[in-house]
């Protein structure tokens, strides 16, 4: 853990630190899909910018992708212990 990583842990009590890490991911998520509806509804009304869409909605997938593969192992290891 990086020292201002491990400073901000321990200078902030208790899930302070979880809660802000759930609020920025909210945030992003979110603005995501903001993004996602204002693009989609541009697309469907002119009809240049579908294109942009269908990368966006591909981007998005493929982000989602990769964290899946980064984050696979804790799935499964969360799995195997609730249920074997």
């Amino acid at each position: 853990m990086p020292d201002s990583a491990l400073q901000l842990a321990s200078a902030l009590p208790g899930q302070q630190p979880l809660k802000q890490a759930g609020l920025i991911l909210l945030f992003i998520i979110g603005g995501t899909l903001a993004a996602l509806v204002a693009l989609g509804l541009l697309a469907w009304f002119i009809p240049g910018l579908r294109g942009l869409f269908f990368c966006f909605v591909g981007l998005i997938v493929v982000t989602l992708f990769l964290i899946y593969l980064f984050v696979r192992h804790l799935i499964h290891e969360v799995f195997r212990r609730l249920f074997w």
